[in-house]
């Protein structure tokens, strides 16, 4: 009779994965920035919203383009699953939010301090995780680390 017990759920434990190089980082991100060709929205403007979609919903499944040339993945720390679609639209509105900050020259400074703010937390923080990530309860990693 023991089967018709309900078990509890076993509760996920956070898990923390090994910080991405810096380097395999920043070149992932450089690619990611040029993969939906953003400066065509100067000359079609609905372009934008083509390059908004890419830069929200690119960590689906794990990794960008970008993440995925240089071997890098997004996983959820609390169970080690790869970003989901919410999870990836969470990591990435913050960023795509600053990127409006520089459309008027007043927010610029507010801009700015965004991205110094995104610089320093993946640089010195021992698990490189950005305020996206912190949002979205993520953290990118190297794959050689996963397996």
């Amino acid at each position: 009779m023991s089967f018709l017990i309900q078990q509890p759920a076993p509760v996920p434990v956070n898990r923390t994965f090994p910080k991405a190089p810096l380097f395999r980082r920043a070149a992932a991100e450089l690619l990611d920035r040029l993969v939906p060709l953003p400066f065509l929205a100067h000359f079609f403007w609905p372009w934008a919203f083509v390059a908004l979609a890419y830069d929200l919903l690119s960590d689906t499944g794990g990794a960008s383009a970008g993440k995925r040339l240089l071997g890098l993945e997004v996983r959820a720390v609390r169970d080690g699953a790869r970003c989901s679609l919410a999870r990836s639209v969470v990591r990435n509105l913050p960023w795509c939010l600053a990127r409006l900050c520089y459309t008027s020259v007043a927010f610029v400074p507010l801009g700015l301090a965004y991205d110094l703010a995104e610089v320093l937390l993946v640089t010195f923080s021992p698990t490189g995780r950005r305020l996206g990530d912190l949002l979205a309860g993520t953290q990118v990693t190297p794959l050689e680390a996963l397996r």
